[in-house]
């Protein structure tokens, strides 16, 4: 009981610490709200609440599904040559507009001319500076990677021209529903960056002198894993088992202790280890094979083991199918047989009336 009431206390302990590094790391959907209303601010003084961010992994024909035909589609350029989007609105595109050439966003419906490069110039300062705050804001995150290093690139015509130039199979958006102005206007605004994996390194990077290893493994002694420990393995039948109740005593293997088997996830990783207690708790001692490594020769372990020597098949009395291997000339001859008594009658009359050399070259 001592032994369970500590595992829980220190669980509750790396819960608390989990969350609480949890909470410092802001997710994607937080990070950009965050951005695009600060990064609005700082440009114009422009107040933009954000009530809403939906954030799906779709492919490219749903990310743009429902995207009107007259809005602003202007194309972000990424990092090595990756391409993401950002949709805005008419009434997002006017807002921005409108506080930079009279100061204030006002009430007006939204004029019904065709949106021009000139407008998508207008809004790259807000672009750029809210795809910067977006990725600082993921400090610590582990895909923060993905959204960064993104900036305006050019206005396109539509939503067709994106296919051409996003390729990825999958993509990350994020519809955001904003509140422009004090309330004059209401927007959307869609931005859609490709899912980037990682690629594999060649080696594995050094543990000497590296940050991220070290908060990985820091993390990784907070995930819970689960050892099971097979004391033995009894069988009996399903009529024997049905009846068991508790209080009911089992007949264990002598030497049980020392034949205890270790598994997680249902795969053994060990055998014959032994069980004992440590600290007060339950404890298995690993036990290391009995050779050493040391005894086995450096010529055993570098070179491969032998081929081994298949057994040649049986003769067939017709000709096979293969070519017939020429024989050694330095075969020796057989020892003579020994007459066995009874069997001399067999030979009898075998030569009358048969010639075996002329019936053996007549065969085929």
């Amino acid at each position: 009981m001592a032994g369970q009431a500590v595992n829980e206390v220190l669980s509750r302990k790396a819960n608390a610490a989990r969350k609480e590094q949890e909470a410092r790391v802001l997710s994607p959907a937080r990070a950009l709200r965050r951005a695009l209303s600060r990064s609005a601010d700082a440009l114009w003084g422009l107040p933009i609440v954000v009530d809403g961010v939906q954030e799906e992994t779709l492919v490219l024909d749903a990310c743009l599904d429902g995207v009107p035909g007259d809005a602003l589609v202007i194309v972000l350029e990424g990092p090595d040559g990756i391409a993401g989007a950002a949709v805005l609105d008419r009434a997002t595109v006017r807002s921005v507009i409108e506080v930079q050439t009279i100061g204030r966003v006002t009430n007006l419906p939204p004029d019904p001319r065709a949106l021009t490069p000139t407008d998508a110039a207008m809004c790259a300062p807000l672009l750029d500076a809210m795809m910067t705050r977006f990725s600082n804001n993921l400090d610590g995150h582990p895909s923060q990677g993905e959204f960064t290093g993104y900036r305006f690139g050019a206005m396109v015509e539509d939503t067709r021209a994106l296919g051409i130039l996003m390729d990825a199979a999958e993509f990350h958006s994020f519809l955001v529903s904003v509140e422009l102005g004090d309330k004059m206007r209401r927007g959307e605004l869609l931005f859609i960056l490709p899912v980037v994996t990682p690629p594999e390194p060649d080696r594995a990077p050094e543990a000497r002198g590296d940050p991220l290893r070290a908060k990985n493994a820091a993390r990784m002694q907070m995930v819970e894993a689960r050892l099971d420990a097979v004391l033995c393995r009894i069988r009996m039948s399903l009529a024997s088992a049905d009846q068991l109740k508790p209080g009911d005593l089992l007949p264990l293997p002598d030497a049980v202790l020392d034949q205890v088997e270790l598994s997680a996830g249902g795969m053994q990783i060990a055998k014959r280890c032994r069980l004992g207690q440590m600290g007060g708790l339950r404890a298995v001692r690993l036990r290391l094979p009995a050779v050493a490594k040391a005894e086995i020769p450096p010529a055993a372990e570098q070179s491969p083991p032998p081929p081994v020597e298949k057994k040649p098949a049986a003769a067939k009395p017709l000709a096979l199918s293969e070519p017939t291997k020429k024989l050694p000339e330095d075969i020796p001859d057989l020892p003579e047989i020994p007459d066995i008594d009874g069997f001399s009658d067999l030979t009898a009359g075998i030569d009358d009336g048969l010639d075996l050399d002329d019936d053996l070259m007549n065969i085929g």
